[in-house]
């Protein structure tokens, strides 16, 4: 074998290695987050998730839009063509329903897009990867999260989670996307699915005597932790409703502000922003101070009707033992003056995607 022809072997297989990702996505009801570094922030992005199709009636651009060759239309002569959208965008109103399965099995809402979503969302969050290293082709391994409780209804069957992320994203074929006004192609060689709340309670260095509870869009999750490790007992680590997006959703109608709030202009995914930093609220005067008072009395009722009162009903006497009880998610972030900051798991809204990373091998 002459000498050109190895290095060009060479090449071939060094490519090959420094374009195999590392992507982590967390595909929630109300964020997608994305995590594929090495770094201390294990360089995340999030985006929200929720989709929309343009319209004659849209101005928008190539740039604009987003297309993955698993979602095709038919073009002219029947030839299948990318459907494009728009993914990510604030504006967007298809939104993910409140049913737990992600690749929108079992669905039981008419006009379910959940599947779709995180089809778009899931490839939306890898080329989000690819830009960050600066590449348009390159293998991934990936991993994506789910509630315990869809963990628990398919790590019993036979290749049930490997079923399960191929059903959101095929494994070894090349996907093909438009992003950004430019081309990306990636093949998925490894896919896993990981389950939440687990994910951000070992990469918080969860350990010992600890109630974890995630709040996030659509769920909280329940984890306990002893002495001898998680407690498997689907009556005290489970996946309940209820998650912040019910929350905002009260806060947006409730009486005392809706004179505030305007629902033609203010979104969940702006009052999520302002919650979490108060900076961005763009409220003053006597309308902030109504605002604030309007958050406070609806925290405290939320907090107290689901997520404490769970607290106490099912782990009375833990917490009378000295269990510690600590919050995670990206709804924590939005009672952090309620619940203490002492008590939020490192990694906050970012502490599952972040787990799911350090769980590729």
């Amino acid at each position: 074998m002459n000498n050109s022809v190895i290095a060009d072997i060479r090449e071939n297989l060094t490519n090959i290695y420094e374009t195999t990702l590392k992507v982590a996505m967390d595909i929630g009801k109300s964020d997608t987050k994305v995590a594929c570094g090495e770094t201390e922030m294990h360089s995340v992005f999030k985006f929200p998730t929720v989709i929309d199709l343009p319209n004659s009636f849209t101005m928008y651009g190539a740039s604009d839009l987003f297309s993955t060759s698993l979602i095709t239309d038919k073009g002219d002569k029947d030839k299948k063509v990318s459907r494009d959208y728009f993914v990510g965008s604030t504006g967007c109103k298809i939104h993910t329903t409140t049913d737990n399965a992600k690749d929108g099995r079992g669905g039981t809402k008419e006009n379910n897009h959940d599947k779709e979503i995180a089809i778009l969302c899931g490839c939306r969050g890898i080329c989000m990867a690819m830009e960050a290293y600066g590449v348009h082709s390159a293998y991934i391994r990936a991993v994506m999260g789910l509630p315990i409780i869809e963990l628990n209804k398919y790590i019993s069957a036979k290749d049930g989670l490997a079923k399960y992320f191929e059903n959101i994203l095929p494994i070894n074929k090349e996907i093909v996307c438009s992003y950004k006004g430019e081309e990306y192609k990636f093949t998925i060689t490894e896919g896993h699915m990981f389950p939440e709340t687990l994910s951000a309670f070992f990469y918080g260095r969860g350990s010992g005597r600890l109630i974890l509870v995630d709040i996030g869009g659509n769920n909280v999750q329940y984890v306990l932790s002893t002495d001898t490790g998680i407690n498997n007992d689907d009556t005290l680590t489970f996946t309940d409703k209820h998650g912040v997006n019910e929350f905002l959703d009260n806060l947006l109608t409730a009486e005392e502000g809706v004179d505030v709030l305007d629902k033609t202009v203010v979104t969940k995914a702006m009052l999520q922003e302002w919650l979490t930093d108060p900076a961005q609220n763009p409220l003053t005067g006597d309308e902030r101070k109504r605002f604030d008072d309007c958050y406070k009395k609806s925290a405290k009722e939320y907090l107290n009707k689901f997520i404490f009162e769970t607290l106490n009903r099912k782990y009375e006497k833990y917490i009378k033992f000295n269990y510690k009880v600590a919050y995670t998610g990206g709804g924590s972030l939005l009672f952090k003056d309620i619940l203490g900051e002492d008590r939020l798991l490192p990694g906050g809204e970012f502490a599952n995607v972040k787990g799911f990373f350090d769980s590729i091998k």
